[in-house]
């Protein structure tokens, strides 16, 4: 049941990502309060109703956004995942985009859109 579980929700958030073109004006941004492995925080916005950022809009937000000051934690996971045990992540300091296990464990930035 837990395997299914866990590949239930990454493709609802491979659906979620399918959606998302651009940063809503009307985002609400909830930073993760510690790191979590990929699964914990896709957990922790989608028990939030929201979604993790791609690696895009993290990207975005990096090279272009005031938006970056809600940032205070050097790595963030991203919504973007390369396999199935492995996704992509921001260095806010650097800006530099990598690819981690996800069992490693990353802050997360969730957005929620009303």
């Amino acid at each position: 049941m837990k395997f299914f579980l866990k590949y239930f929700l990454v493709f609802l958030l491979f659906l979620q990502l399918a959606n998302a073109n651009s940063l809503p004006a009307n985002a609400t941004y909830i930073p993760a309060p510690k790191p979590l492995s990929f699964l914990e925080g896709l957990n922790y916005c989608l028990d939030l109703n929201a979604r993790i950022l791609s690696i895009d809009e993290l990207r975005w937000l990096y090279e272009h956004s005031t938006l970056n000051a809600l940032f205070k934690q050097t790595i963030y996971w991203s919504g973007s995942f390369e396999e199935l045990q492995s996704a992509y992540a921001i260095h806010f300091k650097t800006g530099l985009i990598f690819i981690d296990f996800q069992s490693n464990k990353h802050f997360v930035m969730c957005v929620k859109t009303s």
